[in-house]
């Protein structure tokens, strides 16, 4: 199962040109030895908890997690779904060093492997790490400008229609509310989407 973060992480490289030996030769497999797991979660366990100091990067090997964020008034607002192969971090914690902004809930079983943040920061201060974090970084960032582009771009139905045909995970995962929030649209907006058996 290990193996899948080194083939993800060699993927993500080829796309972003030519990559030096050293990066992909050396530091992935330091990288991965560094991780630790695999660690399994159920149904409903949280991850990462908002206003919470997070001291861990993870790396989803099979399931579905949901980031979101609770504001005072209890709304709920949905910004990513994870789903096996993406990594998952408090992002907020790591750039800035303040407490996580939203909350990691495991929406099924999940396996994931985790590495100490203070490790990465380690890694950071060595030669030739910069391009391996860069990679990992594009990953992240990747999956966040697909998900606002087609925000921006499609309307909820083409938008929820799209999700259904390219990433089934989250339709079928994702609660009613859940899916509306998602999707950027009330709960009632959501369910006339759903009347007209999209």
């Amino acid at each position: 199962m290990r193996n899948t973060l080194l083939a993800k992480l060699k993927t993500q490289a080829k796309t972003l040109g030519p990559v030096p030996d050293s990066a992909l030769n050396e530091w992935i497999p330091k990288l991965d030895d560094a991780f630790k797991g695999p660690i399994y979660f159920k149904r409903g366990d949280i991850l990462i908890q908002q206003d919470e100091n997070s001291q861990h990067l993870f790396y989803l090997l099979k399931g579905c997690v949901i980031e979101s964020r609770i504001d005072g008034d209890k709304n709920m607002t949905l910004s990513k779904v994870h789903s096996s192969g993406d990594f998952i971090f408090s992002l907020q914690d790591f750039t800035t060093g303040l407490l996580s902004q939203t909350i990691f809930t495991c929406k099924t079983a999940v396996s994931l492997l985790k590495l100490d943040q203070k490790i990465l920061r380690q890694f950071q201060k060595m030669k030739g790490f910069d391009i391996l974090f860069f990679i990992i970084q594009q990953s992240i960032l990747g999956s966040d400008r697909d998900y606002t582009f087609r925000l921006q771009s499609m309307s909820p139905a083409d938008h929820y229609r799209w999700l259904k045909e390219h990433s089934s995970f989250i339709t079928e995962n994702l609660t009613r509310d859940q899916m509306a929030a998602y999707l950027g649209i009330s709960r009632a907006t959501f369910y006339r989407i759903l009347q007209k058996r999209i």
